[in-house]
Order: C-alpha cells, then structure tokens, then sequence
C-alpha cells in the first residue's frame, strides 16, 4: 500500500484567523496493489499534535474519489467537529 501526499503528510498554518472557507486543502492518493483474494483494509486518521482553539473551532472533511472505479474507498465525512484532548 502506498499514499502520495501533495505537498507533504503534514499541514502546518500560523496566524489563522476565523473563516467559513477552508484555510487547508490536503490531497492524498492511495493506491494498493493486491495480487491475492485477500482484502486489502485501511484507516484513514487525523492526527493535531498542537490545538490553542477553543472546542469545536476546527472541522474538517473528507471527500473520497475513486477515478478508476477501482476497489472501495472511504466513505466521505461532509462536516466533522473536532475535539481536543490534551494533557
């Protein structure tokens, strides 16, 4: 299994502002080459390793393609709170 990030995995903005417009878009593309029966599983995760935001300021989506009509893909998450625990 392979994932090409465009722009690189990570996602890093300084001096945000409030906005209702996305202030990140970040591609991806997986691709998996199985040559057995066996399905081939993955998870997508969210990893914040910092968040000064009050709960429930930062949302996200996912939007899934498939181009090829190749296999299954994730389902799309349209809008998604996320909540920060941090010690």
């Amino acid at each position: 299994m392979k994932i090409t990030y465009n722009g690189g995995a990570n996602i890093n903005i300084g001096n945000i502002l409030p906005s209702d417009n996305p202030l990140a878009i970040k591609t991806f593309t997986l691709t998996g080459n199985n040559t057995t029966n066996i399905e081939m599983g993955y998870k997508i995760s969210l990893v914040v390793s910092s968040d000064t935001f009050s709960e429930n300021a930062l949302k996200y989506k996912l939007i899934s393609t498939n181009p090829d009509n190749n296999g299954k893909v994730a389902p799309s998450i349209t809008e998604f709170f996320f909540l920060c625990a941090f010690p």
